[in-house]
Parts: C-alpha cells; sequence; structure tokens
C-alpha cells in the first residue's frame, strides 16, 4: 500500500467512524455485555466443577519442591537465592513453591551441591 493509498484509507476510516459512532459503541457495549450475562451463566452452572478447579490449583501452588527443600535445609532465603542466581525474588518464590520448574543446571553452576529433582 502506498503512503497515498494508506491517507486515502485511514480518511475514509476515520469518516466512516464519525457517522457510525454511536452504533459501533454500542455494538461494543451490547457484545460485552452479552459476554459477561454469558459468563454469569457458565460460573452458576460450573460452580462445583470450577471451586475444584482452583481448589487444586491452590493445592499444588503450596506443595514444596526440591529446590524449597534445598533452601530450607541450608538456611538460604529466598531473596538470597534469588540474588545468588540473578532471578527476580518473585522467580525464586515460584520455583521453591512449586508453581513453576527451575532449569537445575543453572542453579547447580552457582551451587554445585544442589542435588536437584530426579
Amino acid at each position: 500500500m502506498t503512503e497515498e493509498q494508506r491517507r486515502i484509507h485511514n480518511a475514509y476510516n476515520r469518516a466512516y467512524y464519525a457517522q457510525h459512532r454511536d452504533r459501533i459503541l454500542q455494538n461494543k457495549r451490547n457484545n460485552r455485555e452479552a459476554r459477561n450475562a454469558y459468563m454469569r451463566k457458565y460460573r452458576a452452572a460450573n460452580y462445583e466443577k470450577l471451586s475444584a478447579y482452583y481448589s487444586d490449583r491452590r493445592r499444588k501452588k503450596s506443595r514444596g519442591t526440591a529446590f524449597g527443600a534445598f533452601l530450607r535445609e541450608n538456611g538460604i532465603t529466598q531473596t538470597a537465592a534469588a540474588k545468588m542466581l540473578g532471578v527476580s525474588v518473585s522467580t525464586a518464590n515460584c520455583w521453591a513453591n512449586g508453581i513453576t520448574t527451575a532449569n537445575e543446571d543453572k542453579i547447580r553452576a552457582v551451587w554445585p551441591e544442589y542435588g536437584g529433582e530426579t
């Protein structure tokens, strides 16, 4: 598309939006309201299934890992571990609580005594 074609196209779009702004905005509101109504019905119909899913996620989130056990056994805080490994504190927290898994080769590079999960 050339610069002249792009300019004409943009001018057309601006004029079209100006003429139909009320209808366009009303459609957006209607779509949002319809989506919200659908989700309310879905959540009401699947309450047990959804609550079991989120409960399971909370349980998974709180399970211990070898990384977390290593930190506890050696008296290392997650903040100190994050600084030593060059990652954020929230990343170290996720590794220790089993939300995400660490690349154990990188940990062993800093702590050769770290055994890791088998």
